[in-house]
């Protein structure tokens, strides 16, 4: 609601005080300098995620989600697209509107993306084909409502972000069923961490032979102090770990505890710890509670917010039986090894589990949803692509390959001897054939 109170001055109504309208105008305006013609903030460019959104913009009429844990660089992404908009599709500067939706003058007006909307036609005099960027949407609460009649009118093109994906699985989130195309962004994979670091990548057997200790350096790197892209600029450690524990910090207190109403802090905080500590072990609800000295369904419960909060990823035991995938343990990965290297009860940084979690999350980055195996012997992901064909592999980050390794196929084979399957163990820097099993050096999967 909007009162004038004179001719030149206006207020905006919002939940427990007023705001002059000028103080809102200067906040719209300041957050779309390319309405001016002045440069985005678009860092390096993420190629593969701004495909995605370019391709959706130009096939789809839907939604776009941009989704992810906080500061993976969605900002950045909606910049990106910005750009794409007005250079490659000619889009008015002002047909664009961007907001950060997570800032106090936005989450306490009444109806803030209406009074948004508002406020930004009459600044800048467009109401025909607009383009809504709605960062960290999250913060408004019962926002799905108002982006739905928003997409339904057919008057607007919208691009949200979120860093929690409960919102799309709430009782609100319903009313974008079917609206919707989501893409999740994670933190830089190796790949684009040799981009932002202007490492090239060699493009010959010669080049990759030549390179190949210097990019083993590069992985170990990558390894302990992970892929957010704000933090991979940093060489001064200490000042990467403040900031790393900052990001670490916001994503249990925001996103999970407050996003939840968490009631029992210190056991959340802890079992984030301990699972971020021993990440790529098998967990059981039972056994993390009677650690935590807790009740099953809460472990689960708390388990599942930092899900949502794209903290962490909980693979099943790959097995037909859907019921037996349920009951089975899981094991956890966290969203980005710098994390664990400020959250964890470490004392040395034990490369084997920091490879295999990397490779989780390379494999989510490229559409999978790995699994594992086990029955003697573990096999460490079991994916399936979009044809239905199955590739195991084994992460052992040492040039000795132990007979374990190859002990996980042959289990495998035994349980499912009609499934053909690929079979690969990810080295240190052994590379070749041995059993049937293709032996590829880490770095080199991880820039393929």
């Amino acid at each position: 609601m909007v009162l004038t109170t004179s001719l030149t001055k206006e207020y905006v109504v919002v939940k427990t005080y007023t705001i002059n309208m000028d103080e809102l105008n200067e906040y719209i305006i300041n957050q779309n300098p390319h309405w001016t013609n002045q440069n985005l903030n678009t860092g390096v460019e993420r190629t593969n995620y701004l495909n995605k959104i370019t391709d959706s913009i130009n096939y789809s009429k839907e939604i776009i989600i941009i989704g992810g844990v906080r500061r993976a660089g969605k900002t950045t992404l909606m910049y990106q697209t910005i750009n794409y908009l007005i250079n490659s599709k000619k889009i008015n500067p002002k047909n664009i509107l961007f907001i950060s939706c997570d800032t106090p003058l936005i989450k306490n007006l009444d109806q803030p993306l209406e009074t948004i909307i508002d406020r930004y036609q009459k600044l800048a005099g467009t109401s025909q084909n607009i383009w809504l960027f709605f960062d960290e949407i999250q913060s408004i609460n019962e926002f799905q409502i108002t982006i739905k009649n928003l997409h339904d009118s057919g008057k607007y093109k919208i691009i949200i972000s979120g860093s929690t994906s409960h919102i799309l699985k709430s009782k609100s989130g319903t009313y974008l069923t079917g609206r919707y195309i989501p893409i999740q962004v994670y933190p830089l994979s190796f790949s684009e961490y040799l981009n932002f670091k202007k490492i090239k990548k060699p493009k010959s057997v010669m080049d990759a032979q030549t390179q190949k200790y210097e990019l083993i350096g590069h992985l170990n790197n990558y390894m302990s102090r992970g892929g957010f892209p704000a933090a991979v600029s940093i060489e001064n450690e200490s000042v990467r770990k403040d900031l790393l524990k900052a990001y670490y910090d916001g994503i249990v207190y925001r996103d999970i505890i407050n996003s939840h109403n968490v009631k029992n802090q210190s056991v959340m905080i802890e079992l984030m710890s301990y699972l971020i500590t021993n990440i790529s072990n098998p967990q059981t609800y039972r056994k993390l509670a009677e650690m935590f000295k807790t009740e099953p369904s809460t472990v689960q419960d708390y388990i599942s917010y930092a899900l949502d909060g794209n903290l962490i990823y909980s693979a099943s035991k790959f097995d037909f039986s859907y019921k037996k995938q349920i009951v089975a343990p899981k094991k956890i990965y966290v969203v980005d090894t710098g994390l664990r290297d400020v959250s964890a009860f470490v004392f040395s940084k034990d490369y084997g589990r920091l490879a295999e979690n990397i490779v989780c999350f390379e494999l989510l980055r490229r559409g999978f949803e790995p699994k594992y195996f086990k029955e003697n012997s573990e096999i460490d992901f079991v994916v399936k692509d979009e044809s239905s064909s199955i590739t195991l592999i084994n992460v052992c980050y040492s040039d000795k390959i132990p007979t374990r390794e190859y002990e996980g196929f042959a289990d495998f084979n035994k349980a499912y001897p009609e499934i053909p399957v690929r079979k690969i163990i990810l080295t240190d820097n052994v590379e070749g054939e041995s059993d049937g099993v293709s032996l590829i050096p880490l770095w080199k999967w991880l820039i393929s």
